[in-house]
């Protein structure tokens, strides 16, 4: 029978193909020292034995949805919101690892700051041994936090939670999407904080889709932030009109800089030199500029052993620069 309870915490999980992690991912959250909560686990059509891995848990806790077909992200996590009973959501992908006191930390704060609407953390970049490669260190001020989302998304999303108070995900942003629900949530004037502490761990997979599509993350992210001033300045945005197949259709044989920087950071950041240096002919084809990508091209000539050996100094730079250069941007 249904626990009729309510519960204080509704972690959201999708799940597509996760078999190697998903384990990981659902005892991390079984295990939280914050023990009131549901667990709900959308399984996106998997082909893979995610869902019956899934399957084999016994806990009361756990709500399974099971696409009938594959949705994407957005929209399977709009199917767990819709049922959601929690005073608080909470997301964590499948794959990555929420850290014992998370949803006690978190749960803690928002109880004793009502004016805080979502609550985000730091986190452990992990590859797929779980052993940390990096850390990302959010930043902390609530008024300098609008003005960094403004030039790029900088929380990270397996770290949320927020109140349960109606808000879903735009299901258009294919990728993305977390960025377009924490630009929305600045409009309606409600705040958004991070702890320093670490709390999650965000798992680096070469193989899985989110790895596989950074050009066109950038590309949603920037649709984002276009249709987040248009609603600041006009009141309304162009969603309604928006065709995400007119980004999705954007490959590497495109004209797009901004796709082909994704995918030139993408190559290097897994070693794939032969794609890295095709891409940058290419990216260079478009005209000659003074930008990062020199530096990824100028490594283009070096031998693969060099490449390598600065190779973990290099990926660790990746996941802070950005941070990194918000925070500061965001002091000034």
């Amino acid at each position: 029978m249904k626990n009729s309870k309510r519960p204080e915490i509704s972690v959201i999980m999708t799940a597509y193909n996760e078999t190697r992690f998903i384990s990981e991912s659902i005892d991390s959250v079984l295990n939280q020292s914050f023990r009131d909560f549901e667990l709900i686990i959308i399984n996106d059509r998997s082909t893979d034995d995610t869902y019956e891995k899934i399957k084999t848990y016994n806990d009361k806790r756990i709500v399974l949805l099971n696409n009938e077909k594959n949705l994407g992200r957005a929209r399977s996590r709009n199917r767990g919101l819709k049922i959601a009973r929690g005073k608080y959501i909470a997301i964590l992908d499948a794959g990555d690892i929420a850290l014992r006191y998370r949803l006690e930390k978190q749960y803690t704060y928002l109880e004793s700051n009502q004016e805080i609407f979502l609550l985000g953390s730091g986190a452990y970049n992990i590859d797929t041994k779980s052993r940390i490669i990096s850390s990302f260190h959010p930043i902390l001020s609530t008024d300098n936090i609008p003005k960094a989302l403004e030039k790029e998304n900088c929380i990270y999303h397996i770290t949320v939670m927020f109140r349960n108070e109606g808000f879903f995900y735009r299901e258009k942003f294919l990728y993305a999407q977390d960025y377009d629900l924490y630009l929305r949530i600045i409009l309606a004037n409600k705040k958004i904080c991070n702890l320093k502490e670490i709390l999650g761990s965000y798992r680096i997979d070469c193989n899985s889709v989110s790895h596989n599509s950074r050009g066109r993350q950038l590309l949603f992210a920037q649709k984002s932030r276009e249709m987040y001033f248009q609603k600041k300045l006009f009141g309304n945005d162009d969603y309604e009109e928006f065709d995400p197949e007119s980004i999705m259709r954007i490959n590497e044989y495109s004209s797009n800089r901004k796709f082909l920087e994704g995918e030139i950071s993408l190559s290097f950041q897994f070693n794939d030199f032969q794609r890295l240096k095709m891409l940058i002919s290419k990216y260079y084809e478009i005209g000659i500029v003074i930008d990062k990508i020199l530096f990824y091209y100028i490594l283009s000539f070096c031998p693969e052993f060099f490449i390598v050996r600065i190779k973990r100094t290099i990926y660790k730079m990746y996941y802070t620069f950005n941070n990194i250069t918000t925070g500061f941007k965001a002091r000034f």
